[in-house]
Protein backbone atom coordinates (compact mmCIF):
# COMPACT_ATOMS: atom_id res chain seq x y z
CA UNK A 1 0.00 0.00 0.00
CA UNK A 2 1.64 3.73 -0.98
CA UNK A 3 1.20 5.45 2.47
CA UNK A 4 2.10 9.58 2.64
CA UNK A 5 5.52 8.39 3.24
CA UNK A 6 6.28 6.73 0.39
CA UNK A 7 4.41 8.88 -2.27
CA UNK A 8 6.79 11.31 -2.37
CA UNK A 9 9.13 8.74 -3.83
CA UNK A 10 6.79 7.91 -6.65
CA UNK A 11 6.82 9.59 -10.28
CA UNK A 12 4.29 12.24 -10.66
CA UNK A 13 2.98 10.46 -13.70
CA UNK A 14 1.83 7.32 -11.72
CA UNK A 15 0.42 9.44 -8.73
CA UNK A 16 -1.81 11.11 -11.51
CA UNK A 17 -3.06 7.71 -12.18
CA UNK A 18 -3.50 6.25 -8.61
CA UNK A 19 -5.11 9.82 -8.42
CA UNK A 20 -7.56 8.84 -11.30
CA UNK A 21 -8.21 5.12 -10.36
CA UNK A 22 -8.77 6.68 -6.69
CA UNK A 23 -11.56 9.31 -8.36
CA UNK A 24 -13.19 7.04 -10.85
CA UNK A 25 -13.58 4.66 -7.97
CA UNK A 26 -15.32 7.25 -5.99
CA UNK A 27 -17.54 7.96 -8.91
CA UNK A 28 -18.25 4.27 -9.44
CA UNK A 29 -19.68 4.00 -6.03
CA UNK A 30 -21.37 7.35 -5.91
CA UNK A 31 -23.16 6.73 -9.47
CA UNK A 32 -23.91 2.65 -8.68
CA UNK A 33 -24.40 2.36 -4.86
CA UNK A 34 -24.79 5.50 -2.66
CA UNK A 35 -27.10 7.72 -5.07
CA UNK A 36 -29.40 4.91 -5.91
CA UNK A 37 -29.36 3.69 -2.00
CA UNK A 38 -30.66 7.46 -1.18
CA UNK A 39 -33.25 7.49 -3.89
CA UNK A 40 -34.55 4.24 -2.12
CA UNK A 41 -34.76 5.40 1.46
CA UNK A 42 -35.47 9.33 0.46
CA UNK A 43 -37.67 9.03 -3.07
CA UNK A 44 -37.20 11.07 -5.51
CA UNK A 45 -35.86 13.99 -3.54
CA UNK A 46 -32.74 12.87 -2.80
CA UNK A 47 -32.10 14.13 -6.50
CA UNK A 48 -32.51 17.09 -5.35
CA UNK A 49 -30.02 16.79 -2.31
CA UNK A 50 -27.45 15.68 -4.88
CA UNK A 51 -27.07 18.55 -6.34
CA UNK A 52 -27.45 20.37 -3.34
CA UNK A 53 -24.55 18.87 -2.18
CA UNK A 54 -22.88 19.21 -5.59
CA UNK A 55 -23.74 23.19 -5.36
CA UNK A 56 -22.45 23.47 -2.01
CA UNK A 57 -18.81 21.62 -2.81
CA UNK A 58 -18.26 24.43 -5.50
CA UNK A 59 -19.53 26.87 -3.08
CA UNK A 60 -17.11 26.33 -0.57
CA UNK A 61 -14.11 25.71 -3.23
CA UNK A 62 -14.68 28.57 -5.50
CA UNK A 63 -16.41 31.22 -3.31
CA UNK A 64 -16.13 31.15 0.10
CA UNK A 65 -12.01 29.45 -0.35
CA UNK A 66 -11.33 29.77 -3.74
CA UNK A 67 -8.28 26.89 -4.32
CA UNK A 68 -5.09 27.25 -5.62
CA UNK A 69 -3.63 24.21 -7.43
CA UNK A 70 0.55 23.25 -6.29
CA UNK A 71 2.57 22.34 -9.32
CA UNK A 72 2.52 24.17 -13.08
CA UNK A 73 0.00 26.87 -11.05
CA UNK A 74 1.23 28.22 -7.78
CA UNK A 75 0.16 31.16 -5.85
CA UNK A 76 2.39 31.87 -3.48
CA UNK A 77 0.59 34.82 -2.29
CA UNK A 78 -2.28 32.96 -1.39
CA UNK A 79 -0.21 30.67 1.40
CA UNK A 80 -1.00 32.69 4.48
CA UNK A 81 -2.76 32.18 8.07
CA UNK A 82 -6.24 32.92 6.43
CA UNK A 83 -5.29 29.96 4.00
CA UNK A 84 -4.82 27.52 7.17
CA UNK A 85 -7.65 28.91 8.93
CA UNK A 86 -10.03 27.98 5.69
CA UNK A 87 -8.27 24.87 5.54
CA UNK A 88 -9.01 23.94 9.31
CA UNK A 89 -12.67 24.87 8.16
CA UNK A 90 -13.25 22.94 4.94
CA UNK A 91 -11.56 19.67 6.98
CA UNK A 92 -13.52 20.34 9.97
CA UNK A 93 -17.05 20.38 7.17
CA UNK A 94 -15.24 17.41 5.60
CA UNK A 95 -15.51 15.51 9.00
CA UNK A 96 -18.67 16.47 9.59
CA UNK A 97 -20.23 14.59 7.00
CA UNK A 98 -17.76 12.00 7.49
CA UNK A 99 -19.35 11.30 11.21
CA UNK A 100 -23.03 11.61 9.96
CA UNK A 101 -21.85 8.94 7.65
CA UNK A 102 -20.48 6.81 10.05
CA UNK A 103 -23.54 7.02 12.52
CA UNK A 104 -25.95 6.20 9.68
CA UNK A 105 -24.14 2.87 9.51
CA UNK A 106 -23.64 2.08 13.21
CA UNK A 107 -27.19 3.10 14.29
CA UNK A 108 -29.43 2.86 11.23
CA UNK A 109 -28.02 -0.29 10.05
CA UNK A 110 -31.95 -1.32 9.12
CA UNK A 111 -32.35 2.11 7.09
CA UNK A 112 -29.24 2.28 5.48
CA UNK A 113 -29.36 -1.11 4.24
CA UNK A 114 -28.38 -4.88 5.28
CA UNK A 115 -24.48 -3.70 5.54
CA UNK A 116 -22.85 -4.31 8.63
CA UNK A 117 -20.22 -1.33 8.57
CA UNK A 118 -18.71 -2.16 11.87
CA UNK A 119 -17.31 -5.49 11.91
CA UNK A 120 -19.77 -7.81 12.98
CA UNK A 121 -21.15 -4.51 15.73
CA UNK A 122 -24.95 -4.65 15.22
CA UNK A 123 -26.79 -1.68 16.70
Amino acid sequence: MVGCCGAASLAPEFLALLMALGAGYMLAVAFTDVIPESVRIGGQNAFLLVLIGYFLVHLFEHILAPHFHFGEETHTEMMGHHRARTVLFGLGIHTFFDGVAIAAGIFGIDVVGDRNFCGGVSA
